[in-house]
């Protein structure tokens, strides 16, 4: 898994050029006619596949050419120039998936981007698990090739059932226009997206590549760093992602659906779909964050048999919340055509990264790289919620988007988590979920209940305390007095 990690740290800035901005570009453009009310959607897709053809045979050529050299002096690992060899042939299907993709999230056709993501996951589970016991007992770069010629596979299977749908997909006739006026504002919209993408994807790139350099200073030899790297980034990162699936379909229909608001400047519709996403988001993340906290050993002991993954997961559960608000916030933003602010916020994330892990890691190993995906992550976090907030002027309530959310989290996993420890009765990790899930509910409902009043009460026990902090003004006034004001 290390190994396959290092691998795909080349192959993602291959990917950024291969799709090169062009799913933002024909959401904009096709959400974009239909808040005008015009019919040329197939002159639109016309120039999204000829760009995303042009851009994807140039991602693999890339890729290909420098696979060898990339392998050698980047990833010291010379036996995985033929694991990058076999990804470059499924970039030109994923530019071209990508633009299809694009057209059917600003139809809102969400099943049919559904169903091509399923079957880009089946393919690759499917390929990988016969591969896998055909080559059964191979060395790790055997094992990591088979894992890519999966990925690879997957790419190109839902390409073609992209493909397929698209062209059974029934289109209105085309009014008259120019295709040099829509191939210049594919190109308005995909090519600075895609310019910010490349110094992220390079910045990022370069982020990873400097994980096992910092661990290898910190002292662990290369085995242990490659076990390390595929703990974090194979283990515990995609258990994290993997609810926020849910939140990415959202993030899907919020582009068209903010961009079509945005087209007609109705400011209203973008602050009331932005709320209830972002409350939506907070109630379920927080949620979530609690149960990576109180079961993240037995999570990662039924998935992994990794006590390491399991301790790693509990430390970066706190993190649950802004990330997944972070996914969200920047669908938002894309959508009211400030995709290159989030893009430079990446940027800024990047670098802070880059100069955090130069500086931790050799020094903290595993440790310091915690502290840097907090660090980073809130940062990304601040500056995207700050945009977000400036250009639409909304206002959130603290008690209804964190006040709610974290106090019902606390109050429906600690008795769950309590009982298991004290008492014998031993329950199946997803009936505790589901216990959980429950009591979370039932505690939404009630904190939220005007009738019982717990929103005054809560207030006033802050207000109790404000009181009495207030008290202490003048005591917190002299112990920070220098001696010469005493």
């Amino acid at each position: 898994m290390g190994l396959f990690q290092l691998v795909y740290t080349l192959y993602i800035p291959a990917c950024t050029v291969a799709a090169s901005g062009i799913n933002l570009a024909a959401v904009r453009m096709i959400s974009s006619n239909e808040a005008k009310n015009d019919c040329n959607d197939r002159n639109i897709m016309k120039c999204c596949f000829g760009y995303s053809i042009f851009f994807g045979v140039l991602a693999l050529l890339l890729l290909f050419t420098l696979a060898g050299p990339s392998a050698k002096y980047l990833l010291k690992d010379e036996s995985a120039s033929f694991c990058l060899k076999i990804l470059a042939f499924g970039l030109p299907f994923l530019s071209a998936a990508s633009a299809i993709n694009g057209y059917f999230t600003a139809k809102r056709k969400i099943l049919k981007t559904m169903i091509i993501q399923i079957s880009e996951d089946l393919s690759k589970i499917a390929v990988t698990i016969v591969l896998f016991n055909f080559f059964k007992g191979n060395d790790a770069s055997t094992l990591c090739a088979v894992l890519v010629l999966g990925s690879a596979a997957g790419e190109i299977i839902s390409c073609l059932i992209a493909i397929i749908f698209y062209i059974f997909e029934k289109k209105e006739k085309n009014t008259p226009a120019a295709e040099k006026v829509h191939l210049k504002k594919l190109l308005s919209i995909a090519l600075p997206a895609a310019i910010s993408m490349y110094i992220r994807s390079a910045l990022s790139a370069l982020e990873n590549l400097l994980v096992p350099f910092g661990y290898r200073k910190f002292g662990y030899s290369e085995k242990e760093t490659l076990e390390h790297i595929g703990v974090f980034r194979g283990m515990v990162f995609p258990l994290m992602m993997f609810p926020s699936t849910l939140l990415n379909a959202a993030a899907k229909i919020l582009v068209p659906e903010i961009s079509y608001a945005y087209e007609q400047k109705d400011m209203k519709k973008i602050e009331s779909i932005a709320f209830k996403t972002i409350y939506s988001t907070l109630l379920f993340s927080f949620f979530i964050s609690g149960v990576f906290l109180f079961f993240a050993n037995e999570l990662c002991t039924a998935l992994y048999r990794n006590e390491e993954a399991g301790v790693i997961l509990m430390l970066l559960s706190a993190l649950v919340p802004i990330m997944y608000l972070d996914g969200i916030v920047d669908a938002i933003l894309k959508g009211m055509d400030q995709q290159l602010a989030t893009m430079r916020y990446s940027i800024i994330d990047s670098i802070i990264s880059i100069a955090l892990i130069i500086v931790l890691l050799p020094r903290f190993g595993v440790r310091g790289y915690i502290i840097v995906t907090y660090l980073s992550s809130a940062v990304n976090a601040f500056l995207g919620i700050s945009r977000f907030i400036k250009v639409s002027d909304i206002r959130f309530s603290v008690y209804n988007c964190l006040a709610v959310p974290f106090l019902s989290t606390a109050a429906a996993l600690l008795p769950v988590f309590v009982f298991g420890k004290v008492t014998d009765i031993s329950l199946p990790l997803v009936a505790d979920i589901l216990i959980s899930a429950a009591l979370y509910i039932f505690f939404i409902v009630i904190t939220k209940n005007e009738a019982l009043g717990l929103r005054k009460k809560i207030s006033d026990l802050f207000k109790h305390f404000r009181r009495h902090s207030e008290t202490f003004a003048p005591l917190e006034a002299w112990l920070q007095s220098k001696p010469a004001d005493r």
